[in-house]
């Protein structure tokens, strides 16, 4: 699939974009388990950095959770997915 270029990202949307990473990691400030909490407020940061990278569309979120969900469905006794 071929995307026109990316235009500049506004510095208001980029702030906003920032300020929405913090308040997600800062979700698990309260997390009991230390090793959880790093891991999630990694993930958030490096999620929210693709999403921004790539600029995904609302259209394609909605198909990234259908695979996900797909691949969820897939589990059973024999495979953990």
């Amino acid at each position: 699939m071929t995307r026109t270029p990316t235009r500049a990202i506004p510095p208001e949307q980029s702030a906003r974009e920032e300020e929405l990473t913090a308040r997600v990691q800062a979700s698990f400030d309260s997390c009991g388990d230390p090793r959880l909490k790093e891991l999630m407020q990694a993930l958030v940061k490096h999620l929210h950095a693709f999403l921004r990278e790539v600029r995904l569309t609302e259209e394609e979120w909605n198909k990234a959770i259908e695979f996900l969900t797909a691949v969820g469905h897939t589990t059973d006794d024999e495979r953990q997915e």
